[in-house]
């Protein structure tokens, strides 16, 4: 099942095209050497440069004051790629590595005297000639081996280099440090930079704040696989599902080759894999350069064998995912016949064929009728995602998309038409029910059918769903409180009455209800109340972009939580 790609030079295109690769032949104690240029004069200076002669360089760019200007040409790793026509700095990041491993212990020196010389600090070099001396020192092994790396980029920082030109070399090369340090010397924190750095609120926070392009997303995504960080990845595939495809290839620029599955295949990162497949990612997309699957790629570098174990499970496992997908039923049946261990059989996280559907249902149409057939097949549908029996069940996941979701409401009622419990708990927040997951994670046509299906629901999950008329119920003639747990199942433990309506006003606030807010109110709810998350209504009807009844909250005395705690600072 396991196919090797038979590709001489695949190691330099997966490795990534911002970094260099050595030879397996590069002699690690001998010194590094560039190949000459054509021009006599750059070569003499490249020669001196790799032999750390710091006298006879600066004796001949005294002599040739022009150097530092001129491009190298004469080789075919100076006429195309990512080194295309350098400039002699560019030279300094031993990026490419081509031979040997050591740098002369004058190397510093050299760099600061070709910048002592006029060198523009931040010339472009390659194919899109965007490529900077920093760019290529931040993603240069011989850079980290010799321990030049953060040296070399504090000079060029100090010279005026510009941080946000070498970002992408280090987001596609891996390093925290080194990405903290360009953020610390001011480059840009975008959306794919806090990917790399892990600051996963950060990000929430900026995909609540704005409307992020789809190619930042999918940037984003990139380099959270690269970098293996599944709760990122896990968040921009939650929280912005139905806004971009786990599938797509990286956007122009940026390994456009390949898809997130791939490189976080390659660098074997199982965790993020999973996260991958469990949002929806396909393992079998091939990249465009040698037309190699994830897998391929795992099994290419060597020493993966988790992610090569995963992987080989699931090319048994897509036709049968993908005639589902397509609610293609008798092609499903046809494979289901010939194997039916796959009809519960979990893959990553405990999701069978079932949960699938249950995951990825905005782009299904006929969703309803497939988990209908499914379950008619012996589906259990009240299966957990965990090995031990406990967790979501698929019902918690069709209630789990948010705003974007489609056809959610189809899956939920072909999930209880056949057999699914209503209340089951387990949920993520809190081992909650169903109706938990669709208010929290803001789709309310879900929270509302679930609750027309008798669903049980509180003070909060009432507020949060918008049903005004259910919220009142909770109080008396008198408007006095009771009743606050509406018998649910995953509530264990009691509140004062004070709690549960301010618990229920923040609930409110993140679906931008606004009749039941002013209802709270009314009945005691303090406006600036401070959720377990620790946000005010405020802030959810502002991160969510309510904006009309946000305005309408401030002009009553609402507060941020930031300006709550600059008040109580005063």
């Amino acid at each position: 099942m396991i196919q090797l790609l038979i590709v001489s030079s695949i190691v330099f295109a997966l490795a990534s095209c911002f970094c260099d690769t050595a030879s397996a032949q590069n002699p690690t104690d001998a010194y590094h050497q560039h190949p000459k240029p054509s021009d006599p004069v750059f070569a003499d200076a490249v020669s001196l440069l790799d032999g750390g002669d710091v006298d006879g360089l600066k004796a001949l760019l005294a002599k040739h004051p022009n150097l530092v200007h001129q491009r190298a040409s004469g080789h075919k790793a100076y006429d195309q790629g990512y080194f295309k026509s350098p400039t002699l700095l560019h030279f300094v990041a031993a990026n490419p590595n081509f031979t040997g491993e050591k740098l002369p212990d004058t190397w510093l020196d050299m760099v600061r005297l070709i910048l002592d010389a006029g060198a523009k600090v931040d010339a472009g070099c390659g194919d899109d000639a965007k490529g900077t001396a920093l760019g290529l020192v931040v993603s240069s092994r011989l850079m980290q081996i010799n321990e030049l790396q953060s040296k070399v980029m504090d000079l060029l920082l100090s010279r005026g280099a510009d941080p946000d030109r070498a970002v992408d070399a280090v987001l596609a090369h891996p390093d925290r440090a080194v990405l903290k340090k360009l953020v610390d010397a001011g480059a840009k924190q975008t959306l794919p930079v806090m990917a790399g750095l892990n600051r996963w609120l950060e990000i929430k926070r900026l995909v609540q704040e704005r409307e992020i392009q789809q190619v930042a997303l999918q940037k984003a995504l990139m380099v959270a696989a690269i970098y293996g960080h599944e709760d990122v990845v896990f968040y921009l595939c939650s929280m912005c599902y139905g806004k971009f495809d786990p599938s797509c290839y990286g956007p122009q620029g940026f390994l456009d080759y390949c898809t997130p599955l791939h490189q976080a295949a390659i660098r074997g990162h199982l965790k993020t894999v999973e996260k991958l497949i469990h949002h929806g990612a396909d393992p079998s997309m091939k990249d465009k350069t040698f037309g190699g699957t994830p897998l391929d790629w795992a099994v290419h570098d060597g020493n993966q064998q988790g992610v090569v174990d995963l992987l080989d499970q699931l090319e048994d496992y897509m036709p049968i995912v993908r005639s589902a997908r397509a609610s293609d039923l008798q092609t499903l049946g046809r494979l289901l016949d010939a194997k039916p261990h796959w009809l519960d059989k979990p893959i990553p996280n405990g999701a069978t064929l079932l949960f699938d559907l249950c995951n990825i249902n905005t782009r299904l149409k006929n969703v309803g009728k497939t988990i209908a057939y499914l379950i008619k097949r012996g589906a259990h549908p009240n299966q957990t995602c965990k090995p031990d029996g406990t967790g979501e069940t698929p019902l918690h996941w069709a209630a789990s998309f948010g705003p974007n979701i489609k056809h959610g409401p189809q899956a939920i009622n072909a999930l209880l038409e056949n057999g699914a419990e209503i209340d089951a708990t387990g949920s993520v927040l809190g081992n909650g029910t169903p109706l938990v997951n669709a208010v929290i994670f803001r789709d309310v046509p879900s929270a509302r059918l679930l609750i027309e299906r008798g669903a049980k629901f509180d003070l909060a999950l009432a507020a949060g769903a918008g049903r005004l008329d259910l919220v009142k119920t909770f109080f008396n003639d008198q408007g006095q409180f009771h009743n606050p747990y509406g018998n649910m199942p995953h509530r264990d433990s009691t509140r004062d009455a004070d709690a549960e309506l301010n618990g229920s006003i923040c609930v409110a606030a993140i679906n931008g209800q606004r009749d039941c807010i002013a209802y709270l109110l009314k009945r005691g709810a303090s406006i600036n109340a401070v959720s377990v998350v620790g946000t005010t209504p405020l802030d959810e009807l502002l991160n969510n972009k309510f904006l009309d009844t946000a305005n309408w909250l401030k002009e009553q005395g609402a507060l941020t939580a930031a300006q709550l705690k600059a008040k109580d600072g005063e």
